[in-house]
């Protein structure tokens, strides 16, 4: 374990991302945004913020874990 913070979403990085899905399972955290990526965090792994998935219409618009967190599902906009 480190003393070093992760960031989840720093505002300044890319002002074309909003931050518009979160999700928390076990110490893990999925999050989602404006820029349709899915990611999946863990405060003790590496590397941070995996991209887990892509979504090809609209940004990310809800992430949830499954009961127990053997699933992560995202839903996307879609026009």
């Amino acid at each position: 374990s480190t003393d070093e913070k992760q960031r989840l979403f720093d505002p300044n990085a890319d002002e074309d991302n909003e931050l518009t899905a979160v999700a928390f399972s076990d110490g893990w955290i999925a999050t989602g945004g404006s820029d349709k990526n899915v990611r999946l965090w863990h405060p003790d792994r590496s590397p941070a913020g995996r991209l887990v998935g892509h979504h090809h219409g609209g940004g990310v618009l809800a992430v949830a874990f499954a009961p127990g967190g053997g699933h992560l599902v995202a839903g996307a906009f879609h026009a």
